[in-house]
């Protein structure tokens, strides 16, 4: 085999490594920025709805990544459960309303 050959052999080992280290360099670095974004949510929501509690902002600083993205999506499921009733809400006001306006036509036109 050619020197050439094998140097050429050689830069394509060392490009493909170099390549896979990067993406998963990248994917170790989006998890941890995905981790610490939530953990700063988790923070904010201490803040704004508990008064900045210090010693709940601790336990948040103390908890694994695991524990910050369970209650975070805890948290979203909530949102989404809010957004629900709202809509069931609305949903249900306005059947009262149809069910007073036709009981008040049904009494009005029994006189």
């Amino acid at each position: 085999m050619k020197s050439s050959t094998k140097i050429i052999i050689g830069i394509g080992i060392a490009t493909t490594a170099s390549a896979a280290v990067a993406v998963i360099l990248s994917e170790k670095a989006v998890k941890k920025f995905g981790h610490a974004k939530k953990r700063c949510l988790l923070k904010k929501f201490v803040h704004t709805k508990l008064d900045g509690n210090e010693k709940i902002l601790d336990v948040v600083n103390e908890m694994s990544d695991e524990d910050v993205d369970v209650i975070v999506r805890f948290m979203d499921k909530v949102k989404d459960g809010r957004k629900k009733i709202s809509v069931y809400g609305d949903t249900a006001k306005e059947a009262t309303e149809k069910i007073k306006e036709a009981f008040l036509q049904f009494i009005g036109g029994t006189e």
